[in-house]
């Protein structure tokens, strides 16, 4: 398998994903501060984790990892154990029949055994805003029910943000769907077919081309307004520092240097006994909502305009999905390889 690893950077708009612990009656977001002195929210990479993966239980019937909770020292009293319980997933799942487990890793310990871990094959980083944060802050009641039981109404202050948002996506392919890299686990031969591996990875894209959170009563929509990336031979996230953006009167627009830099990149990896140099730019792909920003034209020129790697971010996670075929060799829907 040459190409191992699959990575993309995404940019969707929403408001106010995820909320930390706050005080008193105010409900504050998670926050960041640059050296600018410029605060930025985010959404965790857990967060993202719970939403995609929820959303692939409910679009494609993914199995969730058994789980259970364990004391992290034998040694320890019986009321020192019940204070101290580690969520873990239990031994009854393995990745063969577990989806989440899979794409996202575990950790499962077992009294007088070894712990096993596998590290995610997913990746994600957090979604963080390309907008500061400018301490918008919303004042609620809940006065109607308040009036309909008679009391005074409970006030509360929740913070607001709306902003576009970026994220990175990075998949080691070699290891979907196997444990033979894994060390705890060498005398466990556990794998599954290519095209059970190919359909994982076909779902997870096709859950990040509709990806939304539920939080608060809202349903924040997540997919993409503008993506980049592809299938390469080593497995850097390229485009994590590279995506920016500036306001062109009421437009966002996509900063174009640090991408074309990216772009002009080249690599060595060796194949067969031999060195092979690659560029970036040979395996990339741009997606990209039309009317959005300012820029698209300026953007799709990065890779020529040439249809075959620039359209729609559906257009472009679509012929990912047929890419991924091709590198495992399988079909895994008819009905979408026909259309590309």
């Amino acid at each position: 398998m040459n190409k191992k690893g699959l990575t993309l950077t995404i940019i969707f708009e929403a408001q106010s994903l995820n909320y930390d612990e706050g005080f008193g009656n105010l409900s504050t977001l998670k926050k960041l501060r640059r050296g600018s002195g410029d605060i930025y929210t985010f959404a965790s990479r857990q967060s993202l984790r719970y939403s995609i993966v929820k959303q692939g239980t409910e679009q494609f019937g993914w199995r969730l990892g058994e789980v259970s909770t364990s004391s992290q020292e034998e040694n320890k009293t019986q009321q020192e154990k019940s204070k101290e319980k580690v969520v873990q997933f239990t031994q009854d799942n393995t990745i063969k029949d577990c989806e989440e487990i899979d794409l996202f890793g575990y950790m499962k310990t077992e009294q007088k055994q070894r712990s096993e871990t596998r590290t995610a094959v997913v990746r994600l980083t957090p979604a963080i805003s390309l907008e500061p944060f400018w301490n918008d802050i919303e004042f609620l009641t809940n006065k109607w029910l308040a009036d309909r039981a008679k009391v005074d109404p409970n006030i509360a202050n929740i913070e607001q943000h709306r902003s576009l948002y970026k994220y990175t996506i990075t998949i080691d392919l070699d290891r979907i769907g196997t444990e033979k890299w894994n060390e705890t686990l060498k005398d466990k031969n556990i794998e599954i077919d290519a095209t059970e591996k190919a359909k994982r990875i076909n779902e997870f894209l096709e859950v990040v081309k509709t990806l939304y959170r539920d939080i608060r009563g809202r349903r924040e929509d997540l997919k993409p307004l503008f993506l980049i990336g592809g299938l390469y031979e080593i497995k850097n996230p390229f485009f994590l520092n590279a995506v920016k953006i500036e306001w062109d009167k009421n437009k966002p627009k996509i900063c174009k240097e640090p991408i074309k830099e990216i772009l002009d990149l080249k690599y060595e990896y060796k194949n067969n006994e031999k060195i092979v140099n690659s560029t970036v730019k040979d395996n990339t792909r741009i997606g990209i909502r039309s009317g959005f920003f300012s820029n698209e034209d300026e953007i799709k020129g990065l890779l020529n305009g040439n249809n075959n790697v620039v359209g729609t971010p559906e257009e472009i996670i679509d012929k990912l999905k047929t890419e991924i075929e091709e590198v495992f060799g399988v079909k895994t829907n008819e009905q979408s390889s026909s259309q590309n």
